[in-house]
């Protein structure tokens, strides 16, 4: 499946060398608004402002590009919807994958410095200043976008951090899990437990687990598997009919690669009215991560069968 990637990002944040960076690696094409709109300011047309010409002429070549099976990076401020739409139509028209990146630099002082020092290689097309990019509106993305922070990291690592949640992005599949998934999901399960490090001698082993698969499914679970180039990466298990978040695990060498949020963006998809969880109280992470994607907190509750309390989270729609 083809994709078209949109970064979005002010001015200095490092976007375009990210961009640049991903297409490279991932054998995508690169379209920069910003040489488009150079190129028309340089042209016998005597344009004074672009306008909306630049993300236009964008949107066309990635149609082609995308037509052609090639993997598109979308490189632009893409600060407001009206112009996001516009890839959004263009990735849902061909049938392509839609992943929006989006690029901070959250320390402002880093940031002005960087506009004050970065090089300039286009004739026409000027520099904003820091007041200019201070100045622009900004709209959140409405879906769930790639972030990364350059502030304070070396271009290497943001290079190489981005480029392992690209990847993840493009390739990864969810689909509803087979019976002969169930040895892979029960030691994923497994594992991933194992890996925050709060389990004790009351917890079921991969045995039990195994066993309880088919058991849950018939009982109304909707268990899927996320998928990666083959390789099963993640589970996931709801009951939908209860709006019951039961299960999200990501095996432990892809657990910083944004599985874990596509399987509960996921889950907020078919759950679109709400969904409620709980989690174990010495879960940290995971609380704070559910925080993080817009649950709210409740009640704790002892569960003396495993020996521990756990927290209750609830997610509405906004």
């Amino acid at each position: 499946m083809t994709a078209l990637v949109v970064f979005s990002g002010l001015p200095g944040t490092g976007k375009t060398t990210l961009a640049r960076a991903a297409a490279e690696a991932l054998g995508a094409i690169h379209i920069r608004i910003d040489t488009i709109e150079d190129a028309l300011l340089r042209s016998s047309l005597g344009l004074r402002q672009p306008e909306e010409a630049g993300y236009l002429a964008g949107y066309g070549l990635a149609a082609d590009n995308l037509r052609a099976g090639r993997t598109v990076i979308a490189d632009a401020v893409n600060a407001l919807e009206i112009a996001r739409t516009g890839w959004r139509q263009t990735a849902d028209a061909k049938g392509a994958k839609f992943i929006p990146v989006e690029v901070v630099c959250s320390d402002p002082d880093e940031h002005q410095r960087r506009i004050a020092r970065r090089p300039w290689d286009l004739a026409a097309l000027a520099s904003p200043n820091w007041q200019a990019v201070k100045d622009r509106e900004w709209e959140p993305w409405p879906e769930r976008a790639i972030k990364i922070d350059t502030s304070g990291t070396a271009a290497e690592a943001s290079i190489e951090r981005l480029i392992s949640r690209l990847r993840t992005a493009i390739h990864l599949k969810i689909r509803p899990a087979r019976p002969e998934d169930y040895d892979a999901v029960a030691q994923v399960w497994l594992d991933s437990w194992h890996s925050i490090g709060i389990s004790n001698e009351k917890d079921l082993g991969y045995e039990a687990l195994r066993k309880r698969l088919p058991e849950e499914v018939a009982n109304g679970w909707s268990l899927y598997v996320a998928e990666l180039e083959g390789d099963l990466a993640g589970m996931l298990a709801f009951d939908e009919a209860e709006r019951r978040l039961d299960e999200v695990f990501v095996a432990p060498i892809l657990q910083d690669c944004g599985i874990g949020g596509t399987l509960l963006g996921f889950a907020k998809e078919q759950m679109p009215d709400g969904i409620r969880l709980r989690t174990p109280a010495l879960n940290t992470n995971a609380r704070n991560w559910y925080l993080h994607e817009g649950f709210t907190e409740g009640e704790t509750i002892r569960l003396d069968a495993f020996d521990r309390d756990v927290v209750t989270y609830r997610w509405s729609p906004a």
